[in-house]
């Protein structure tokens, strides 16, 4: 019975039916007057039944237009006035101003409101000769626009509630969503990759199949966990609460961020088609976040090019195109080593030299290692068991007559001299052109700090696999960490950011405080966290994502031993960018009092992610004297590496997230 009764007030609240009732309701009174008039033998005035009737059918419209019902009511009301006619009641007129105040607002309801009021006013003061008519009048508009607004205004406050609660429980969805990939499926994807690198890194060199296959399942976890962060990017932005959102970084910032491009050394030009729209809030920031890569891409990368940026709005899309004109720097690398090889043959003409052809297949005793197109001497038995992860290239001792474009190595040096002192090969890192950890190099000794077992165990794997790294000691939480850094002093410190107990910042911050010689790389599983920047301003001294390859890991870890910091430009200044506020500069102006106009420019540089090369470049000044001003500024601020400099840069507000 209740369920019938709800189903027949939901069909009677449907706007025409409720409409079409109200004018079947108010057309009673005519009813009634007419058949009262009829038992009586008298119809004395029909048109007074007409007009009325004629008042009520406009109501009929009074959603879609409510100021022509008003019209129409009040002109149909003064006319029954001026003619004296019967006036059964006033309720159409006070329905249609009813609805001129709840469907609409601001000048169209003042101007509607004023004209009703003169006009009902006139008519009964010159018509009815009542005393204070126009009293009545303005007492009988007023309350019925003034009901409708009430009613409007609480249903759209009624509205707004319900909008704003559904959009609370889909952000509460999103973070929940984002917490269950954070903690269980990116946990998944990060042991996967810290395993299988650490397989790689212990695997002798002969296993080149096992190794490329390790190295495949690796990239493919890299590439999960990137399409994880973009995907968590998307979720916290359209709900409004992700770091992105709070940068204010969109298609607007562009010109900005084409002088910027300028401004570091690569011609760039910036040309928008269509008509401008507001795109919603990750794609807007995805539009700029792109640009921004490709701009940052092609400085580094190319050589001797300039970038054209073209941004199309089009019906329901957009798109983005990032077109530059320059080499690649291996491209570049290879055109100069051709150009090279045609100089050595025409002086070899010249001279009245002969060249030979020669096979391009490896010799014997030559295997290429990593798929780098290198062939290099596969190291003797001795070598292998002294450092599974050495490698040796021969150099300076192979034919000129090979193209040294491809870098072959040579063939002609005996494996069996590869350990003499006195022999042209000598060993080769295969992590960068410079080996960073020579010969005789002190031990680097790491401790690993993450509540997962598994991903330090694939950490272990890779730093044990170097000669001149040393895993000391392992924790599972922030307490513990403080505990053996007391007892053991390592050198570098890799720290998971969230771990039970006490998390990975305050454990950064007492070992600093603490151990100023220890230094401190933070860990976490995506690149933006707003820990990583607490971290940072504990003492950390770098920063590197959980799925980083081996490569990466070991390099972090030489380089910050070095007194270096470990994050790379571009992710620092984003990272910071998106999580320090610049209303919050504390004492920090007074540290930047004694700073020169140079040393604050170049400050400003290195917020913005410029290397020294960079800095030096854009300044027209040698990178020793950028060098020179770095130390300087360093010590005048009082921090010790570029990531402590950015933050100073971005909460003294010399610089904004986004810029």
């Amino acid at each position: 019975m209740a369920r019938t009764f709800m189903k027949i007030v939901r069909f009677f609240r449907r706007p025409r039916v409720f409409d079409t009732t109200l004018v079947i309701v108010l057309s009673i009174p005519t009813i009634l007057a007419v058949a009262a008039m009829v038992v009586q033998g008298a119809f004395a005035s029909p048109m007074s039944a007409v007009l009325y009737q004629l008042s009520v059918l406009p109501l009929l419209m009074r959603r879609r237009r409510p100021v022509v019902t008003a019209a129409l009511v009040a002109a149909l009301d003064c006319v029954s006035i001026v003619a004296q006619f019967v006036t059964f009641t006033t309720t159409p007129s006070a329905i249609a101003f009813y609805s001129v105040g709840r469907y609409t607002s601001g000048r169209r309801t003042a101007i509607i409101t004023t004209a009703g009021f003169v006009s009902y006013a006139t008519v009964m003061e010159l018509y009815w000769r009542a005393q204070g008519g126009w009293l009545a009048a303005l007492i009988s508009i007023g309350v019925s626009v003034g009901v409708g607004q009430l009613v409007r205004l609480r249903t759209e406050l009624n509205e707004r509630s319900r909008r704003e609660a559904t959009e609370a429980a889909v952000r509460a969805e999103r973070r929940r969503i984002a917490r269950e990939l954070h903690d269980v499926v990116a946990h998944h994807i990060t042991v996967i990759n810290a395993l299988v690198g650490g397989a790689r890194a212990t695997l002798p060199p002969e296993h080149e199949v096992a190794r490329n296959a390790l190295e495949s399942a690796e990239q493919t976890a890299r590439r999960a966990m990137s399409e994880m962060r973009h995907l968590l990017d998307v979720l916290r932005a359209d709900g409004g609460d992700g770091p992105d959102a709070a940068t204010g970084v969109g298609a607007e910032r562009l010109p900005a961020l084409i002088k910027e491009a300028k401004s570091a050394g690569l011609p760039a030009s910036l040309t928008v088609t269509g008509e401008p729209v507001d795109l919603p809030a990750a794609v807007d920031h995805a539009v700029y976040r792109i640009v921004q890569e490709a701009l940052t891409n092609t400085r580094k990368h190319a050589v001797s090019g300039r970038a054209s940026v073209r941004l199309t709005y089009e019906p329901g899309a957009v798109e983005v195109e990032v077109i530059d004109d320059g080499l690649s720097r291996e491209r570049h690398r290879l055109a100069r080593e051709r150009r090279r090889l045609e100089e050595r043959r025409e002086r070899s003409d010249q001279s009245g030299g002969r060249r030979r052809r020669v096979a391009t297949e490896p010799p014997n005793g030559v295997r290429p290692w990593a798929g780098d197109g290198i062939w290099r001497p596969s190291p003797p038995h001795g070598v292998r068991q002294m450092s599974r992860r050495r490698r040796t290239a021969c150099r300076g001792s192979g034919s000129a007559a090979w193209p040294s474009a491809w870098h072959y190595a040579a063939a002609s040096c005996p494996r069996a001299r590869v350990q003499k002192a006195d022999s042209a090969c000598t060993p080769a890192s295969p992590w960068s052109e410079h080996d960073p950890s020579p010969a005789g190099a002190s031990m680097i000794r790491v401790l690993l700090v993450d509540d997962h077992e598994l991903v330090r165990k694939g950490f272990r794997l890779m730093l044990d696999a170097q000669p001149d790294l040393s895993v000391v000691g392992e924790a599972a939480d922030g307490a513990e960490a403080v505990d053996l850094s007391r007892r053991l002093t390592p050198d570098v410190v890799l720290m998971d950011l969230h771990m039970p107990t006490l998390d990975g910042v305050r454990a950064t911050e007492l070992i600093t405080t603490e151990l100023p010689a220890v230094r401190v790389v933070a860990l976490s599983t995506f690149d933006l966290d707003e820990n990583v920047v607490a971290a940072l301003r504990a003492g950390a001294d770098g920063f590197l994502p959980k799925d980083v390859s081996p490569e990466e890991l070991i390099e972090g870890v030489r380089v910050v031993h070095r007194g270096e910091s470990a994050v790379a430009p571009r992710l620092l200044t984003r990272l910071i960018g998106t999580f320090v506020r610049a209303s919050r500069p504390r004492a920090v102006p007074a540290r930047l009092a004694g700073l020169t106009d140079r040393e604050r420019e170049i400050l400003v540089l290195i917020a913005r992610g410029r290397s020294n090369q960079e800095i030096a470049a854009g300044l027209s000044v040698s990178p020793s004297t950028v060098k020179n001003h770095v130390t300087s500024l360093f010590a005048k601020i009082g921090v010790r590496d570029r990531a402590q400099a950015v933050i100073v840069a971005y909460e003294a507000a010399l610089i904004h997230p986004g810029e």
